[in-house]
């Protein structure tokens, strides 16, 4: 654990949350006419209308590649593969079952698969030597077995990293739309009566003075604690120190370069009992390890804690955190959906009035799902292509 050193604010350090619009994401996509259907049989449609993914995968007998999608995907996506390849897909929002997935990609050219997909070298066995690559609709590849993939020739195809910057100011928008949410929550009176900066201001893209006196009482006697020694984390916490925080501190629970772990669990502690608003900024947590902020953890955090997730990984048990704000455990919390990841618990968070999520219009919702699903599927149908 850490803290930052302090830099001098600016004098007028005003943000344009351009992205953050006071609207729930909606999925857009069209996930009709699946099939190329002059290549699929009756029977093959009506096998997928039923399950999702065709029963047999003798109903493929043409030399078209088949490519398994274990998410539902923009159609805009579907349209760059279909014209090519044939396609087999789990038609829900909700992650595929791991049965599900071993059994569906036996005998597949290519798999798109998302962040909370775990892609080892079981999923690879199951598939066989027809396997030719695998594309995720995530800048992470934590989820793929990269040292299996590269030993069967497999290319492992994933999106472009996001901006740094706008990364970090995103992160700390929601962190201010959450403190908020809060304020009003608990009726604090010097703060819900201040009108010089309100959530209409947040979230339509209006200029904020983040170094007015309302968010000078909110911020400045406030204890951040920011999890994750990420690049992602460090701009965080240099943002937070802008803004007027005194008390920024860093700690991080993974091993390092040479093995030795940068926090040990007494540190952590002191990190979780300390910290007023933890912000989650953890790029190490995958699919496959434990979650840090668990039933355990909320416990030791201050009764009026707020943990704000800035990407969706995996660092968060969903089940413990929901448990937490619908216990008062917590005070509450921000989620950021503006990624391909599904939150687990989604639906009853959002019945919680202490749970945040990161708004954003319907228009920046559906082109974001749609140019990268495009990316990935013409980048997969190109290795395809060129390993025939």
């Amino acid at each position: 654990m850490s803290s930052v050193e302090s830099t001098s604010p600016p004098t007028n350090y005003n943000f344009l949350f351009d992205c953050i619009i006071n609207s729930s994401t909606s999925d857009k996509s069209d996930t009709n006419n699946v099939f190329h259907t002059d290549e699929v049989d009756d029977e093959a449609v009506d096998n997928f209308l039923l399950r999702g993914r065709p029963r047999s995968r003798s109903l493929y007998s043409s030399p078209r590649p088949l490519v398994y999608i274990t998410r539902r995907v923009p159609q805009h996506g579907l349209d760059v593969l279909l014209p090519h390849c044939n396609i087999s897909q789990w038609d829900s929002e909700e992650s595929v079952p791991r049965g599900e997935l071993l059994q569906s990609v036996q005998g597949v050219h290519g798999i798109l698969c998302m962040p909370s997909d775990v892609i080892d070298a079981e999923v690879l066995d199951q598939a066989g030597s027809t396997l030719r690559a695998v594309a995720t609709l995530s800048a992470t590849t934590d989820h793929i077995d990269k040292e299996e993939c590269a030993r069967r020739n497999i290319k492992v195809l994933s999106c472009p990293p996001p901006d740094l910057s706008a990364q970090a100011d995103l992160t700390v928008a929601l962190i201010l739309l959450t403190l908020r949410n809060a304020a009003e929550g608990l009726h604090i009176d010097n703060l819900t009566h201040d009108t010089t900066c309100d959530l209409f201001s947040l979230t339509q893209g209006k200029p904020v003075d983040v170094t007015s006196a309302w968010w000078s009482n909110l911020i400045q006697f406030k204890t951040f604690g920011v999890y994750g020694f990420t690049s992602l984390g460090i701009s965080v916490a240099k943002r937070l120190r802008q803004l007027g925080a005194n008390d920024v501190i860093i700690a991080d629970h993974c091993a390092d370069s040479a093995g030795t772990a940068t926090s040990t669990e007494e540190e952590n502690n002191r990190f979780l009992a300390r910290s007023d608003v933890i912000c989650v900024c953890d790029a190490h947590a995958t699919a496959q390890s434990e979650a840090v902020f668990d039933e355990d953890a909320f416990q030791k955090m201050k009764t009026g804690a707020i943990v704000v997730n800035s990407d969706g990984g995996h660092a968060l048990n969903y089940m413990a955190l929901y448990q937490a704000l619908r216990d008062g455990r917590i005070c509450a919390a921000g989620l950021n959906t503006c990624n391909q990841m599904s939150v687990p618990f989604k639906y009853p968070l959002q019945g919680l009035r202490n749970c945040v999520f990161m708004p954003q219009t319907q228009e920046s919702g559906y082109d974001l799902r749609h140019k990268l699903s495009v990316m990935m599927a013409t980048n997969l149908l190109k290795v395809l292509k060129e390993t025939e």
